[in-house]
């Protein structure tokens, strides 16, 4: 069992990962102060995983490897209103969504992602708060890392050797003004 993401939400503490301590706790919990208690009954897939967790709009999300096809509330995403787990959009496709980032008050996520709300993306996408976008760059493998600079600069890591076909190694920055440039 692991423990990937830890995350703050309206002042309790919650976990991500990969566990089955039962009770409804499988893959995600917070903590009352006293016990472990579970969030929305868990994930239910033998092969789940929360990777990252975020706070967006009062809304705890959380990402990672879940389907609804397992019987999870969401398709790699999903969103914790304080009472249910509940999908975000038609949610994401592909293997894994590994990271999220606020950055200019949308939510940026990244992983090994071919659709978002079906809308063909390359390993990136953004949430707005009401649907999914592409951002316009081709991620030629997974996304696994993003960090906001600033208010315009969205600096954005993972397994990639390229971005529309030029060669960035790696990491590289996203700048609203100016696209996708290597670091």
């Amino acid at each position: 069992p692991t423990v990937s993401a830890i995350c703050f939400y309206n002042g309790e503490l919650y976990v991500g990962g990969n566990f089955n301590p039962g009770g409804g706790k499988n893959d995600i919990a917070k903590w009352d102060g006293i016990n472990w208690v579970g969030v929305g009954g868990g994930l239910s897939g033998g092969n789940t995983v929360v990777d990252d967790m975020i706070v967006y709009n009062g809304e705890l999300y959380i990402s990672g490897h879940f389907l609804t096809l397992y019987g999870d509330p969401g398709n790699l995403i999903a969103k914790w209103d304080g009472t249910n787990l509940i999908s975000v959009g038609s949610g994401l496709y592909g293997g894994n969504c590994f990271a999220m980032e606020i950055f200019n008050n949308e939510l940026y996520v990244g992983g090994t992602l071919i659709s978002a709300g079906g809308i063909p993306v390359n390993n990136i996408a953004k949430w707005d708060g009401i649907s999914w976008h592409n951002i316009g760059a081709s991620f030629d493998n997974a996304v696994t890392c993003l960090e906001a600079k600033d208010s315009s600069t969205l600096i954005i890591g993972g397994g990639f050797l390229t971005i529309n076909g030029d060669t960035v190694n790696g990491i590289c920055e996203y700048n609203l003004l100016t696209g996708v440039n290597e670091i």
